[in-house]
């Protein structure tokens, strides 16, 4: 009789495991359906999943398009994965990974991507906008700057595409939908009228230019009509990214779209592959 009791308990506990387990991998299976569904979309908008914030849709304070794209990829990752929102301080990164305070780069000048990675991994950040501000400091604010730093990531880690991989479009898309914006490097000329088209702002150059601004990755649009480009510029397909670009007008946004046939757009791409919090 004991032994049908004992054998009873663990014939149960043996179908409680089980049904977890088979719920578990219908979870994850049910998630990367979803993934699936959504970067084989034509059509893809981050900012139909997330809330993007308005402090993503304004001009960069300094000439630091990369911090603000930078931190767009960190925080949208963390919004996907984790649930958690955070509005970084791009003014923060501005000052703290220039001459001014111990960095390499020379203040209000370009930046890349990885130095806002090596800013918190060297534990100079980051911080938090509401905590500084974005405008301007003083010598006399710097220590207030140094000491307005939150340990969030124990480590982050990042992700590089190049257009020449196979099945670059299909990662792209799958990360974007799964990771949040890339970054990327475009030759930028919003006031030249054979790149940019101010009518449906579209953009494409498709002479090929070092990079001289960065812009965000949101989402995609494969039907988007290559006749909203500038005759100029205007590529042979239809098809677009949905883009952060950083440069204020009266009412886009903050948005465009560049063509997937932009000399540079694909050229490099680069987000966060996982953030490891505290």
């Amino acid at each position: 009789m004991k032994l049908k009791f004992i054998f009873i308990i663990l014939l149960c506990l043996l179908l409680i495991i089980c049904g977890l387990y088979v719920n578990n991998v219908m979870l994850e299976s049910n998630a990367e359906l979803q993934n699936n569904s959504e970067y084989s979309m034509q059509k893809f908008d981050l900012r139909e999943k997330i809330s993007l914030k308005p402090e993503y849709q304004i001009r960069a304070t300094y000439k630091s398009c990369y911090a603000y794209a930078a931190l767009d990829s960190i925080e949208t990752y963390l919004l996907l994965q984790n649930g958690k929102e955070y509005n970084f301080s791009e003014a923060h990164v501005e000052y703290m990974t220039s001459n001014l305070l111990g960095g390499k780069r020379k203040f209000n000048s370009s930046g890349n991507f990885y130095d806002i990675i090596n800013y918190i991994k060297e534990g100079k950040g980051p911080a938090l906008e509401k905590d500084i501000p974005n405008r301007e400091y003083n010598p006399k604010e710097y220590n207030m700057l140094r000491n307005n730093i939150r340990a969030i990531f124990k480590d982050i880690r990042t992700v590089d595409y190049v257009r020449e991989e196979e099945n670059f479009r299909d990662k792209i898309k799958q990360h974007i939908a799964k990771n949040g914006s890339l970054c990327t490097s475009i030759y930028f000329m919003p006031n030249d009228n054979k790149y940019y088209n101010h009518s449906t702002y579209s953009y494409c150059n498709l002479n090929e230019q070092d990079g001289n601004h960065m812009v965000s990755i949101i989402g995609w649009d494969d039907n988007y009509p290559k006749e909203n480009f500038s005759k100029e510029n205007r590529p042979k397909q239809n098809g677009a990214y949905i883009v952060m670009a950083y440069w204020k007008e009266a009412d886009n946004d903050n948005i465009i779209y560049i063509s997937y046939e932009d000399c540079l757009v694909e050229k490099v791409m680069i987000g966060i592959q996982e953030c490891i919090l505290y």
